[in-house]
């Protein structure tokens, strides 16, 4: 009788601990083996914890120098020979570039799957190997995430039902709250104001003209004015 060999994840470790996670949530490892250099020892002792939930071997955080390319290579190398007969994931995600380089060419050497978790469009990329899962990142509630981060909820009145509504919509269009967020960036919105100003040039796409109206109503902005192909905010809250 034969047996599946265990799956083993590999990690790097930093302050965005999310596209491990989503790892750890979807392949639910028997091994999970963190790489990490020394100055995310804080990040460490608050995900540690997180990960010993999911009923897995969690390894001794593997020590690198976080930017000696040689030395990555060789750490992450050793610690899945530990394992040769496991199943091997490479998540490269996060850490410096050098870490995630010299995690790939170790993945890349043994023929493990070598992942790349693209949390901005929910996708996974395959650098190395087996096509990994369509929709590996699964709806999560806020509350989740603020518990992966080591936040708590606290009790406060409920918001205005305007902004419930305008978080709803944008929350059903990730995209486009995206690309709104960046319009405003290059219209400078973030920038401190003493005085209300019109914000112009912004190029709406029809999903997110209906949110104008919301953010009206939640008192983000005072007006708007439609052009031929795009539209001018008059904006007069500074949280915008």
């Amino acid at each position: 009788m034969t047996t599946n060999p265990p799956t083993a994840l590999l990690i790097l470790i930093d302050d965005q601990p999310i596209p491990n996670l989503f790892s750890v949530q979807h392949l639910r490892p028997q091994i999970i083996a963190p790489i990490m250099s020394r100055d995310q020892s804080r990040m460490w002792a608050a995900l540690e914890p997180i990960l010993r939930r999911w009923d897995a071997d969690v390894l001794e955080p593997v020590i690198v120098d976080a930017f000696d390319l040689a030395d990555v290579t060789a750490r992450c190398g050793e610690v899945m020979d530990r394992y040769p007969d496991a199943h091997w994931i490479c998540n490269v995600t996060c850490a410096t570039k050098i870490m995630s380089i010299g995690a790939y060419e170790a993945g890349k050497a043994r023929n493990t799957d070598v992942w790349y978790v693209d949390s901005a469009h929910r996708r996974v990329i395959s650098l190395v190997n087996r096509t990994p899962p369509r929709h590996h990142s699964a709806n999560r509630s806020i509350t989740w995430y603020l518990e992966q981060y080591q936040y708590k909820v606290m009790p406060t009145k409920p918001p205005p039902t305007s902004w419930v509504n305008l978080a709803r919509m944008m929350a059903k269009n990730p995209d486009d709250a995206i690309a709104f967020r960046k319009q405003l960036q290059r219209a400078k919105a973030n920038e401190k104001f003493s005085q209300p100003r019109w914000l112009n040039n912004l190029s709406l796409t029809l999903s997110i003209q209906p949110w104008l109206h919301l953010m009206k109503q939640t008192g983000f902005i005072e007006n708007f004015q439609q052009q031929k192909q795009t539209y001018s905010i008059y904006q007069i809250h500074p949280s915008l």
